[in-house]
């Protein structure tokens, strides 16, 4: 009879346990479609959604429930007209991202607070949607072999130059520069003068733009890709040398 108590107590004590494991208590904010939206969850599993702005001033609740890094809406995002869905990666316990719209929401104190950011998504986040992962590389391809920029690589001229690039947020990516696989490396640990760096990539609707930095040339060159007939075409790029 005893032994039987003490399991009892064992059991209910780890279903407290994995049950706190499952909710916290956390406010996400973000910003997209000319809209606040702002995610607040509490340890019950409760949560509210508020939203001001374009979309309108609304206000959903429903329940939720964490397993590893992923958080699942129970109930209350159905009638939301997509802006609330039912799956959501948490990357590194400070981003919420909608795995089906792709934007996140970056952990916050208070609403509207300094750490909100519009437009957040890949590849500043990780990528939930694979399109979007398999264009920007098609496009990050091009762009690194126009001649508007490979004008500045002079690999044959100098043989001890390799394609490296700075790694950019949570971007992958398989490039290959005048026939050469190119190799992703941290900025910090970058020894080398010659090396690319992006900066400012934004994928929107059907068009990408980015920046590139050319180190040891002292160039940038601006990208802009539009999709036309279900083909990357690019406006002139745009370099400026220092």
């Amino acid at each position: 009879m005893e032994n039987s108590k003490i399991a009892y107590f064992i059991f209910i004590f780890t279903f407290i346990h994995i049950a706190k494991a499952q909710t916290f208590d956390k406010t996400f904010s973000g910003c997209w479609a000319e809209t606040f939206w702002n995610f607040e969850f509490k340890k019950n599993g409760d949560f509210t959604r508020v939203s001001n702005g374009h979309f309108g001033n609304t206000i959903v609740k429903g329940k939720y429930q964490i397993k590893n890094d992923t958080l699942k809406i129970l109930n209350g995002f159905k009638d939301t007209y997509g802006t609330i869905n039912e799956n959501y990666i948490i990357q590194e316990d400070t981003i919420l991202i909608d795995v089906k719209l792709g934007y996140g929401y970056v952990k916050s104190s208070k609403k509207h607070n300094e750490t909100m950011k519009c437009g957040l998504s890949y590849p500043e986040i990780i990528g939930t949607n694979e399109k979007d992962v398999i264009e920007l590389e098609k496009v990050l391809n091009l762009a690194l072999n126009t001649d508007a920029i490979s004008q500045f690589y002079h690999f044959e001229e100098l043989s001890t130059r390799k394609p490296i690039i700075a790694n950019y947020h949570k971007l992958k990516a398989n490039i290959e520069i005048e026939g050469k696989n190119a190799y992703f490396v941290d900025k910090k640990d970058i020894e080398e003068k010659f090396y690319l760096e992006f900066k400012d990539i934004e994928i929107y609707n059907r068009s990408i733009s980015f920046y590139v930095i050319i180190h040891d040339e002292g160039a940038i060159v601006k990208f802009y890709y539009y999709m036309d007939n279900n083909e990357w075409k690019s406006y002139d790029p745009i370099v400026t040398e220092k």
